[in-house]
C-alpha cells in the first residue's frame, strides 16, 4: 500500500468536501518556454502546461509566513492537494490562475514560493496578483 498516495488522497477529498467555504478553484499554469514570436505584439508568447480545476484553500498569509517565507501580506496562500501537483510550482516562471466562482472569470497570479511538506501531501503556494 502505498502511504503517500493514500495521505494524498485524503488530503485532496477533505479540502473539497469538508472545507467548502474556504476553497476555491484554481488553474496551474506550468512554464514550458518563451515560445514563438507574436509579431502583432512584438513580443514571444509563453508556453504553459496548465492543470485545470485544482481545488485548493485560499487564506490570507500570516505574520509568520512573512517573516519565515518572505511572503507579503498583500498576497494569497493556496494550500493544494499535492495529487494536483506534477511538481513544484517555481517562482517568476510558473503561474496561478484563481477562478472567481460567481463570474467564471480568471485572474492570473504570479507564484511567489513553492512550499512543500514531507510526503508532498500539500503544497503551500504564495502567489502575487500581476
Amino acid at each position: 500500500m502505498d502511504f503517500g498516495a493514500l495521505t494524498q488522497n485524503l488530503v485532496a477529498d477533505a479540502i473539497k468536501n469538508k472545507l467548502p467555504g474556504l476553497t476555491k478553484t484554481v488553474v496551474l499554469h506550468y512554464f514550458v518556454s518563451d515560445g514563438g514570436y507574436d509579431p502583432e505584439t512584438d513580443s514571444n508568447s509563453p508556453v504553459y502546461d496548465d492543470v485545470p480545476d485544482v481545488v485548493c484553500v485560499a487564506a490570507k498569509p500570516t505574520f509568520q509566513d512573512v517573516q519565515d517565507h518572505g511572503a507579503v501580506f498583500t498576497d494569497t496562500k493556496l494550500i493544494i492537494p499535492g495529487k494536483f501537483v506534477p511538481k513544484e510550482l517555481q517562482p517568476e516562471t510558473d503561474k496561478v490562475s484563481i477562478i472567481d466562482k460567481f463570474t467564471q472569470a480568471a485572474e492570473t497570479w504570479e507564484v511567489r514560493k513553492c512550499v512543500g511538506v514531507p510526503g508532498d501531501s500539500v503544497f503551500i503556494v504564495f502567489v502575487n496578483r500581476t
